[in-house]
């Protein structure tokens, strides 16, 4: 059998994917599998928002705040209402949908989406 170098074989598998996930299901473990998954994914994470993105973890302290009832500072400082009226629907939406996802406290998160829903609708009260 002839010698094969590496990238002679990395081309072969990028040129035959089905081979590759027949094989890759056959004899990999399933749990060695999900290591390099898992190692990959933490080595190439990376996101378009990351001007935008907070630290996304609840430890210990910041849940007995919550629990206790101190507020917690936001990382991110809120938009005023002026800065909502520059951006477009789509950035708005946006911004919203990152509020969801990082804001911790439920009142400060209903006010951000009643402002934003206000701004959206061109609402005189507010």
């Amino acid at each position: 059998m002839a010698d094969l170098s590496q990238e002679q074989v990395h081309r072969y598998l990028n040129k035959h994917p089905g081979f590759t996930k027949r094989y890759f299901l056959e004899c990999i473990g399933q749990s060695e599998l999900q290591a390099w998954i898992t190692e990959q994914a933490l080595t190439n994470k990376t996101s378009s928002l990351n001007q935008y993105a907070r630290h996304n973890s609840v430890t210990m302290t910041t849940f007995q705040n919550l629990v206790n009832g101190r507020r917690i500072q936001d990382a991110v400082p809120r938009r005023s209402k002026e800065e909502l009226l520059r951006m477009s629907q789509i950035d708005m939406f946006m911004e919203l949908i990152r509020d969801v996802a990082n804001e911790l406290d439920v009142n400060v998160l209903c006010y951000k989406i009643l402002l934003n829903v206000k701004v959206l609708t061109h609402s005189d009260r507010g």
